[in-house]
């Protein structure tokens, strides 16, 4: 650590609590380049062809360092101008304490100048006030950090790479600015402030984020009644255009592992016409659907879990109900010959250990003694979806039992639950088997809760597939981790949930483009790295929805796709299944891909699905068959245009070149007769 360390235990231990900070709902005036949400964090500067994330957040620590953001803020408004955008709301800090805040975002000539204001209403206890800046480690790894007082020399060190990782990089109690730079072609991150603070710079990848924190003190300790805490800041991104070129190598003769296909989640919001047109318009090889016990049994329905009761269980199937509608859906989807997963969010209250907790809470248990209930009406819903609807799931699962969601199993007790039943599903004569994890992200610790789970024995003959989601990302490593598991249990790995930010929901923040380039990133860098045998998406309903509702006419409701549909839709309807995952390498950090070996009957298909996260850039495709002679090249970008197949690309000797459009996705498909 070079100059003053800032190190002291507060500072370690908020950083843990990070999660995914971009929770935003797209606003950018035409000619602000600034990207904000709806309290007024700063989530993306756009820059030529290309943007970089900057996530901002404020945070207040209460006794104890419980976190509160902005994410509670309510009571919320917010006012634009021609170059100025206001934001004001009210931050609960307890049942009894509460700050209001002001924030002012001033743009002109690129910059942002930002004014946050946070007043307390009421005393209120806390540990302190920290403003954050997030920044991600793949654009600024190798580069250098500095901080700048304004009374003394710039200390600067060198930005630590993924191989080397540090906690602590910089600190000064007394910084008045700090800057960011990425090696070579990289932008330039700065954030001057009006007056000195204390400051630290941190790689935060040691707390499972990707990212590198700007830490700020506003305040240290309680407020009291009418005591303001005022951050004036200016940020900064310069960049020169990156056009480099990119070159992809594929290596044909690597070990290949299945891909079965792509599909959706029908689980929320599944009333909307949305439903029906996913699954008429795209192609979907698979889906997922809500197991609603509460629904299926909101009373027990004996003290007898293996004398199932049908009487009340088969009243609550009523004409109109959410229950009749979540059964024809499933059966809509089987009708189709889709293979079906169901998972379960909810027990009915009387199941948990607390049944007068708040229904959304996580981390609630299963009561002491009940497990066999729970067992009893999940095996009731499958028999009754069998013989009333003729649906019969091939996996079922909780979900993200390691985070909670909305059934906490350790995995000691997800290794209980898988087997027991399993066991019932086979006394029952039904052959769905269960999913082993289905847990909330792939990194961290999360193939390690897998793991615990199958030492216990007599768990992996009740598995039929290995799952988790992919909200927030992980890198390359920790995505290869579950394909090493998956071949090792020798059972096939499943992504349930492939969604980028778990509070989207929240915002719509997925109605912008920003979150649709990141989103398909993510996507393109799991299929390549974890290589899962199916892929499902969040979601094809209304929620996180993929389709935008327009006014309707004389016709009825209409529904216009969105960039992410044409992404979604370009990589389904080009990659025919089953398939095989080619090995490929990218020589650029903003330029990613996957592809896929399709062997049929008569002739052989090659697809290389590239995504170009950045401005436009030449493109050199090596390591193609010699049977490969032409491709052919279709796009999709973040504005919406999906074009047409261009005239046909020829391959020499395994080689071909092309342009890839700014923001975009360029599938490239070449076909060998056999």
């Amino acid at each position: 650590m070079t100059g003053q360390t800032l190190s002291k235990p507060v500072l370690r231990r908020v950083v843990i609590v990070f999660s995914m900070l971009a929770t935003p709902l797209f606003s950018a005036a035409q000619d602000n380049p600034w990207y904000t949400d709806t309290v007024g964090r700063i989530y993306a500067r756009s820059l030529p062809g290309a943007q970089l994330d900057i996530h901002t957040e404020l945070r207040m620590f209460r006794p104890g360092w419980k976190m509160i953001s902005l994410d509670a803020a309510a009571d919320g408004k917010k006012t634009e101008h021609a170059d100025t955008v206001e934001w004001t709301g009210r931050i609960p800090v307890t049942d009894k304490q509460s700050c209001s805040y002001l924030q002012v975002l001033q743009h002109r000539d690129g910059l942002a100048e930002v004014t946050l204001t946070l007043k307390a209403l009421t005393p209120v206890g806390l540990e302190g006030v920290y403003f954050w800046v997030q920044l991600p480690v793949p654009m600024f790894s190798g580069g250098w950090g500095l901080l700048d007082k304004a009374d003394g020399w710039p200390v600067g060190i060198p930005l630590p790479t993924y191989e080397k990782i540090t906690t602590h990089i910089l600190g000064a109690a007394d910084a008045q600015k700090a800057v960011v730079k990425g090696p070579e072609e990289s932008p330039q991150f700065t954030i001057s402030l009006a007056r000195q603070r204390r400051m630290q710079l941190q790689d935060d990848r040691v707390f499972d984020s990707p990212n590198y924190g700007i830490l700020i003190e506003l305040h240290d300790g309680d407020l009291k009644q009418g005591q303001s805490v005022t951050l004036k800041a200016t940020f900064n991104v310069t960049a020169t255009v990156d056009r480099r070129p990119a070159e992809i190598v594929v290596q044909v003769d690597a070990p290949e592992m299945r891909f079965n296909g792509f599909g959706g989640n029908y689980c929320f919001a599944t009333e909307t016409p949305h439903t029906e047109y996913t699954l008429s318009h795209l192609n979907v090889a698979w889906a997922r659907t809500q197991m609603s016990l509460e629904l299926w049994e909101p009373e027990n329905d004996n003290e007898a879990p293996n004398d199932i009761g049908w009487g009340g269980f088969v009243k609550q199937d009523r004409p109109g109900s959410k229950l009749r509608d979540e059964f024809s859906l499933a059966q809509k989807i089987q009708e189709r010959w889709i293979p079906l997963c169901m998972s379960i969010w909810y027990l009915p209250a009387w199941m948990y250990s607390d049944p007068e907790r708040p229904r959304n809470d996580f981390g609630r248990e299963i009561a002491d003694g009940y497990l066999e209930e729970v067992v009893e009406s999940i095996a009731a819903y499958l028999l009754y979806a069998k013989r009333r609807y003729r649906i019969e799931p091939k996996f079922v699962s909780f979900n993200e039992p390691d985070a909670g969601v909305h059934v906490a199993l350790t995995p000691q007790q997800h290794a209980t639950v898988i087997k027991a039943l399993g066991k019932r599903f086979e006394e029952e004569g039904l052959t769905t088997r269960m999913l082993l994890g289905d847990v909330s992200n792939a990194s961290g610790d999360a193939v390690e809760y897998v793991r615990t789970a199958l030492e216990t024995e007599g768990v992996l003959p009740y598995v039929g597939a290995l799952a988790f989601h992919t909200w927030g990302g992980a890198t390359a490593a920790e995505y290869s981790a579950w394909s090493r598991l998956a071949a090792e249990i020798k059972q096939p790995l499943f992504a349930t949930e492939v969604g980028l930010d778990p509070s989207a929901w929240r915002t719509k923040s997925y109605e912008s483009t920003a979150y649709a380039l990141k989103e398909l990133a993510l996507y393109v860098k799991m299929l390549a790295h974890a290589s899962p045998a199916v892929a499902l998406y969040w979601e094809y309903t209304a929620d996180y929805a993929l389709l935008e509702e327009v006014e309707p006419d004389a016709g009825g409701p209409k529904l216009r796709p969105t960039p992410r549909y044409e992404f979604m839709k370009q990589l389904a309807d080009l990659t025919p299944v089953p398939a095989h995952y080619l090995q490929i390498v990218s020589s650029h950090p903003l330029v990613s891909c996957v592809g896929f070996r399709c062997p049929g009957e008569n002739e052989e298909t090659y697809v290389v699905h590239v995504v170009n996260s950045g401005s436009e850039r030449s493109l050199t495709v090596k390591g193609l068959p010699v049977t490969v002679t032409s491709l052919e090249v279709q796009v999709a970008n973040a504005a919406g245009d999906t074009g047409e197949k261009e005239s046909v690309l020829a391959v020499d000797k395994g080689r071909a070149t092309t342009e890839l459009p700014a923001q975009s996705l360029v599938s490239l498909t070449g076909v060998v007769a056999r």
